[in-house]
């Protein structure tokens, strides 16, 4: 016997039956929210601090101005730094 006629048949054999397999389900009053002027508030001025903070990690990035190469530490190679030299694998 399989598991659907174990079950109680097919949508068929329940309209004979009387039964409806699709029954309408009441849908719950919906309640409306009323404002709550100072939880608005609030969440506006976390988001402008936040936002603001944002704007001060931009304008506060390391990064040279005016198109400037930044300079050398002292006792450093620029060159060395990107020329590796070959690469060998010996193991």
């Amino acid at each position: 016997m399989s598991r659907r006629a174990a079950a109680g048949g097919s949508a068929g054999a329940a309209q004979r039956e009387g039964k409806n397999p699709n029954p309408v389900v009441q849908a719950l009053p919906v309640v409306a929210m009323k404002p709550r002027r100072g939880l608005f508030i609030a969440l506006m001025t976390v988001l402008v601090i936040w936002v603001g903070f944002l704007v001060a990690l931009y304008l506060m990035t390391v990064r040279p101005h005016s198109g400037k190469q930044p300079a050398a530490a002292p006792g450093t190679n620029r060159s060395s730094a990107v020329d590796v030299g070959p690469v060998s694998d010996h193991r």
